[in-house]
């Protein structure tokens, strides 16, 4: 039987994430319009009243 090895998990794990978050980081960044109707469309919500806050020396400093 396979046995799990929890740390190589956690890194591949982690790893994944960061690639899907970048990939939603810059489908916001490049049509925030779209991707605010693909989460309302998601949540069953109407948010006419906000808006995406996002700047790119943030997300780099964040991560830094």
């Amino acid at each position: 039987m396979m046995k799990l090895d929890a740390s190589k998990f956690g890194l591949a794990a982690g790893a994944a994430f960061a690639v899907v978050w970048s990939i939603c980081t810059l489908l916001v960044l490049f049509w925030p319009s779209s991707m605010m109707a693909l989460t309302e469309s998601m949540v069953h919500g109407k948010f006419s009243g906000f808006e995406w806050n996002f700047s790119f020396v943030f997300w780099s400093l964040h991560f830094l």
